[in-house]
This record gives C-alpha cells, sequence and structure tokens, in this order.
C-alpha cells in the first residue's frame, strides 16, 4: 500500500496497479470487473463498508459474508438483534452487484414484508448512504406496491405469502419470520418463484456459460416450537451445512446483542419479569431455541397451536369508554351475538400478592352453535395478581356486564370463598358509579345463604373441583385441543402487523405503538402466556384420575380458567343437546 494514502482502518486496503495502459477504459473495465468486482462479490462484507460506507460488527461480516456463499440459508435471531436491518443490507448489496437480480421479501402480511423496504432501507439505509441513493432508479412506496428499483436492472420488492402472488419470479427469496406461514404456501407459493436463474449477458459466451448462479432462499425467524414444519426446515439447513453443501443456518441469542450494546441488561431482565415472558417463551424469544415440550407434558403444542386462528377478540371499555356510552343504545364496544350464542366467563381466584403467587385469571369465551354442539373461542383474558377480592368480585361484574355473559364460573373453594362472599351482594362500583346486582349459584352449593341468594341472579356455576372433577376438566380440554373444538387468538408477533395495519400505525408513531401494545395487543399476549403454561404441564395418572403438575416456577392459573370454561361449556352444552332431542317430535303421516 502506497504510505502518503491514509484509509480508514475499516476500510479495505489496496495497492496501486501496475498493469495499467494508456487505454483508460480498458482499464476501467479489467479494474471493475477482474479486479474490484470479483473481490466485493466474494467478500461483500467489504462492500458495504467501502462503497456503501455501512458498517457492520463482526458477527454481522460472517453473517453476510455465508449468506453470499450460500443457496439456502436459514437464520433464527431473537429480538434486538436487527435482524431484519441486517436483511435489508443484504438485499441492497445483492442488488448491486448482482445486475438484474429480482429480490423478493415475503411475509404472512404484506405490511410486514413491506416493512423491511419501506423503514429499513428507504427510512434508514438510502438515508445514510449516498452510494446507494446513486444507485437507485426508483423508489415506489403507496398502497398496492413497494419495490424499489437499481439502475443495473435489479428490483427489491415485498410481496404477500398467498396464492394471489402465484406468478413472481425471483433469483432471491427472503421469506421474513417464516414461522408464521403455512408450509403449504411456502413449498407450492413462494419456493416455485425461484425457478428461473438470473440470466447475466456473460452467459451467452461460450466460456462462461458453465457459469450459471444458483438462486438464493433466505428463512428467518426467531425460535419456535419443535413440532412446526419450521423447525424441520431450520434442521434440513443445519444438515446440509454439515453435508458440505451450499447451505447455512445459525442462531443469534441475546448474548450477542449484549456483547454488542444492540440491547441493554436491564431490558433483558425487565423482559424476564413479564408476567407473559414464561421460561418456554423466553427460550424461544430470546435464546433461538426451538422449544420442545417433555414427554410427560399433558398437553402438546402441536394440539394447541393449530386452534390459535381468532384474529378478532373482544376488548372491555375502560372506565371512561364505559361512562361516555353508559346512556346510550349503541355501544361501541358491544360484540353482536349470532343466534343461540352462550357467553360464559370462567375465573381461577387468588389474593397473595407477589411474583412467586399464583394470579387470578378472568377468561372470557363465546360458545357458537355448531350443529348439536358449540365450538369455544377464547376472546379474552385477564390476569392480577394481589388484587383485593371485593375488586376482583367488581371486576367480574363489570366484565359480565360489557361481554353480556350469560353464565359465569368461578372456584368457590379455598381462597375463592372469600370473592365468591362479595359476589353473592350487591356492590357499589364507585369507578362507574353503579350498583352491580347479587350474583348466586344456579348448581348445588350447600355453603350458600338461602336468605341472602333469595333476591341474587343465578348465573353463577359454583365450582368446588376435586380429584375426581380436576380429572374430567384436564382430559374434557385435552379432548377439545386435539378435536379443533376450542379456538384461541393468533399469536401476538403476528397479531402486532395485523392491529398496525388495520389502525394505520405507522412504525415512527410512538405513542400510537404504546397504545396498541397496552390494550391491542393484551389478549394476544395473554394467549401466549396460556400456550407457554400449558405446554409445560406435566400429570399423574392416579387410579385412573389425572392430576395435572406444575414444573418448576411454572403456573396452571391460566389452565384452571380456561378448564373451567371448558367444563362449563360441555354442561350447557350437554343441557341443551337433550332439550333439542325432548323438543323433537314425531309425526305420523297416513296417505
Amino acid at each position: 500500500m502506497n504510505e502518503d494514502v491514509k484509509l480508514d482502518r475499516d476500510f479495505t486496503e489496496y495497492e496501486y496497479r501496475d498493469d495499467l495502459t494508456n487505454d483508460t477504459r480498458e482499464d476501467l473495465l479489467k479494474g471493475i470487473g477482474e479486479y474490484w468486482g470479483a473481490f466485493y462479490k466474494e467478500n461483500p462484507h467489504r462492500f458495504a463498508r467501502d462503497y456503501l460506507n455501512i458498517k457492520l460488527h463482526m458477527f454481522q461480516q460472517i453473517i453476510i459474508y455465508m449468506m453470499n456463499q450460500s443457496d439456502q440459508v436459514c437464520i433464527i435471531a431473537t429480538r434486538g438483534i436487527g435482524k431484519s436491518w441486517l436483511l435489508a443490507v443484504y438485499a441492497c448489496l445483492r442488488a448491486i452487484l448482482y445486475p438484474g437480480s429480482s429480490i423478493l421479501i415475503a411475509s404472512k402480511r404484506k405490511k410486514q414484508a413491506k416493512l423491511l423496504i419501506t423503514s429499513k432501507i428507504m427510512g434508514d439505509l438510502v438515508l445514510k448512504s449516498e452510494a446507494l441513493r446513486k444507485e437507485i432508479k426508483v423508489l415506489q412506496n403507496n398502497n398496492n406496491e413497494v419495490y424499489i428499483e437499481f439502475y443495473n436492472g435489479s428490483r427489491i420488492e415485498a410481496v404477500v405469502s398467498n396464492d394471489d402472488a402465484r406468478g413472481y419470479r425471483a433469483n432471491c427469496l427472503i421469506i421474513d419470520e417464516y414461522r408464521m406461514l403455512s408450509l403449504d404456501v411456502v413449498d407450492n407459493v413462494l419456493l416455485p418463484f425461484l425457478n428461473t436463474p438470473r440470466q447475466p449477458g456473460y452467459l451467452s459466451n461460450p466460456e462462461y456459460s458453465d457459469l450459471r448462479e444458483e438462486n438464493i432462499e433466505v428463512y428467518l425467524s426467531s425460535g419456535w416450537y419443535q413440532h412446526e414444519w419450521s423447525y424441520q426446515r431450520y434442521k434440513e439447513t443445519i444438515e446440509g451445512m454439515l453435508k458440505g453443501e451450499s447451505s447455512f443456518s445459525c442462531n443469534i441469542p441475546f448474548i450477542c446483542s449484549l456483547e454488542h450494546g444492540l440491547l441493554t441488561k436491564k431490558r433483558i431482565k425487565k423482559e424476564m419479569k413479564k408476567e407473559s415472558m414464561s421460561p418456554s417463551s423466553f427460550l424461544m424469544e430470546y435464546c433461538g431455541v426451538f422449544f420442545n415440550e417433555s414427554d410427560s407434558a399433558f398437553f402438546k403444542s402441536s394440539w394447541i397451536n393449530p386452534c390459535r386462528t381468532l384474529d378478532n377478540v373482544f376488548y372491555p371499555p375502560d372506565n371512561t369508554e364505559y361512562l361516555k356510552y353508559k346512556n346510550s343504545k349503541n355501544k361501541k364496544y358491544k360484540l353482536p351475538k349470532v343466534k343461540n350464542e352462550y357467553r360464559i366467563i370462567g375465573a381461577d381466584i387468588a389474593l397473595a400478592k407477589g411474583s412467586n403467587n399464583d394470579n387470578s385469571i378472568f377468561t372470557l369465551m363465546r360458545l357458537i352453535p355448531n350443529g348439536d354442539t358449540y365450538k369455544r373461542y377464547i376472546v379474552h383474558m385477564e390476569s392480577y395478581n394481589g388484587m383485593e377480592a371485593e375488586k376482583q368480585c367488581i371486576r367480574l361484574k363489570q366484565l359480565f356486564e360489557d361481554f353480556d355473559a350469560d353464565n359465569m364460573i368461578i372456584d368457590t373453594g379455598g381462597i375463592g370463598t372469600t370473592v365468591w362472599s362479595y359476589i353473592q351482594k350487591e356492590n357499589y362500583d364507585s369507578e362507574r358509579d353503579k350498583w352491580h346486582n347479587a350474583f348466586t349459584c344456579f348448581n348445588e352449593d350447600n355453603a350458600v345463604d338461602k336468605s341472602m341468594s333469595r333476591n341474587a341472579i343465578d348465573v353463577v356455576y359454583s365450582m368446588k373441583a376435586y380429584t375426581e372433577i380436576n380429572s374430567k376438566i384436564a382430559l374434557s380440554l385435552r379432548d377439545a385441543f386435539i378435536n379443533k373444538n376450542i379456538y384461541l387468538p393468533i399469536s401476538s408477533l403476528e397479531a402486532k402487523e395485523m392491529i398496525y395495519e388495520q389502525n394505520k400505525i405507522k412504525t415512527e408513531d410512538l405513542e400510537g405503538r404504546a397504545t396498541a401494545e397496552a390494550k391491542l395487543l393484551l389478549p394476544y399476549i395473554q394467549t401466549d402466556a396460556l400456550v407457554n403454561e400449558l405446554i409445560t404441564l406435566e400429570y399423574e395418572n392416579r387410579e385412573g384420575k389425572i392430576r395435572i403438575t406444575e414444573k418448576g416456577r411454572n403456573r396452571k392459573d391460566r389452565y384452571s380458567s380456561v378448564g373451567y370454561c371448558n367444563f362449563l361449556a360441555n354442561l350447557i352444552e350437554e343441557r341443551e343437546y337433550k332439550n333439542k332431542k325432548k323438543n323433537k317430535k314425531k309425526f305420523l303421516f297416513l296417505n
């Protein structure tokens, strides 16, 4: 290197050429094609620094390099690692270094795919890199299309992952959060995009006709469950890499983010303390691990996750919203009932405060007629730690009114007795400035004060869960999942994109995002916690009776609340089915 030339240590060092001629055009073509072009294709991480002026951490350089060397890539990365930004860098490098490339970014929702282009490329890389701006011919961003067109003929475009996407062609397919897609869509809609390889001009020269390139498939996700197809695709990629095939896979845990200052220890500790962050969810979201329940788990993720299909949940009004519509006939928060629908609330009660103690869980379930049975839809769930007994009672009665519920089932044994005693009385609600009616049970409960219940509304099932009933609850709920007779909200990750899209919340709208995550995402986050709780529950079989047990610091309060709801749903179903059979009339037709 010439001593007069001073370079940033991060830039690639170079020497002056000694083969220059008087033909400047020939010298330029040889320098680009034979020297720098070949060098940067082999070292795209260097191209990012030298040309685009984008600094990369060492782990990012390694990933970019390996992605460019492989035909199949699977990256399992945790929250806060900047995986979408890194993919955006890779897409731009590929587009510039390989003229005429078609790079498609796919995800379950088109907005998520668009976000990688609009936020990471248009909103970050383009603004910071003058060289990148000079490479781009068109930036298109509207409701129908989001794409970037380069002067060299390359194109980066967002597509939605469904049948409407058929017909696209790509040389590089990037699937963001691929675990959220179905295997059928990936294999039968997206991967056929890659049937036609890039056609660079040099292929027309017989000397280079054998240098045909393979198209590239890139999978990106956080950890998930081992029974899902996403884990199998991850394993396939690893096995290919170990066999020396053109494959690359890696897991990037949160410690990498800490090492490079992308996350702080304080943030990680805060995430770990969240009620919804179970050990299994932390392993998946922050450690890049595919979780597998133990052989002794009573509920399997392979039964539960297929039931997570609901994207329409119920949002109870806050007190301000309630008072606003208190005297109005058309309350915007109301969820219309379908014909013959039942609505129930299941409550598992706890009173002690502290992270090591159980929570009170309130589950709202819709029973939608389906022939002689009911489909069960869990549309809302709330949790409370250390809430006073009377306040729990008032909150249950608020939900009963807001949800237009028909029945409630509550654990009235042990700790639940205290809340149950308040439910049997009239209660003044100072937040809503109203009196709530007294409730009583419609089943037999010898502990109920008959004089107190004389004017009460009989809408509660008093649950005293003994060994035999607990066994029935467990077996019945497992059957409901296996038979897909119960439906849960979709994952919070998937819901977030949907909510942002429906409410037109932009990435830079911090207030809108905070509101969405505080309220709109709550039912989905609670369901995440429910699923992670269910798959960690183990069981014992004692004389033919099932006993559900927690492992370590795991809980079973959400399980109990949902199990109560399902138990009551079975009773209602049995009662209604018998009534239908009893009311059927027989006719005798005579000629």
